[in-house]
């Protein structure tokens, strides 16, 4: 984790996130990380892991045999090519709160794993994904406060958000993620103008 993301709740939920691993040789004295009572850890050996854990040992699946490590990262179905092909075909109907393990961490998960493997697949769809889906968010963010009763187009929309989009204040795929809450408070602050326009202007005219 680096220090400027040391407060970032997604980036905590990331890390949260456990990927599945498998071991690519014999490797000596490190049994206890699959929570097993031999020394060693075998070949074709798999074991379930949060992402700092595992990130030391992992190698990416492009690497030639030569290259690669001891390890790889089995990638996650939620960054698989159907989940790509959704988000290509209507990103906007896609509920990403439910996806990357959940808690709205879909981007905080997907930048990591695409700095691992398959990075190039993964980075696109994820920047292509934020990309189709910034308009729609800023549109509902303007919405938002006149939903009551949590119902409405906004409120739905609101519910499948990412933590990206909804409230982080990092950068990252060259996008800010206060993108809702940013929307959001200049559509409160355009209301509030104009309510201060309309008072004055019924003072003024009264005062004449």
């Amino acid at each position: 984790m680096a220090s400027n993301e040391y407060y970032d709740v997604q980036d905590f939920l990331a890390d949260a996130q456990k990927v599945s691993c498998r071991f690519e040789s014999d490797v000596s004295n490190l049994g206890y990380l699959e929570g097993s009572t031999d020394q060693d850890v075998s070949h074709d050996s798999s074991m379930v892991s949060t992402m700092p854990l595992a990130d030391p040992y992992l190698s990416s699946g492009f690497l030639s045999d030569a290259e690669r490590g001891f390890a790889s990262i089995l990638l996650p179905s939620a960054y698989g090519t159907k989940t790509r092909n959704a988000l290509a075909a209507s990103a906007n109907s896609v509920n990403l709160k439910n996806l990357g393990g959940g808690g709205g961490s879909f981007y905080a998960v997907g930048h990591k794993i695409g700095s691992i493997i398959e990075g190039d697949a993964i980075q696109k769809a994820l920047d292509d994904s934020f990309r189709t889906r910034v308009k729609e968010v800023m549109d509902q963010s303007q919405h938002t406060s006149a939903d009551s009763g949590g119902e409405g187009a906004a409120y739905e929309f609101c519910q499948g958000l990412d933590g990206w989009e909804r409230q982080s204040n990092r950068w990252t795929i060259r996008f800010p993620h206060t993108v809702f809450l940013l929307g959001e408070q200049s559509a409160k602050e355009m209301r509030a103008w104009f309510a201060v326009k309309g008072m004055t202007g019924s003072s003024g005219t009264s005062g004449r």
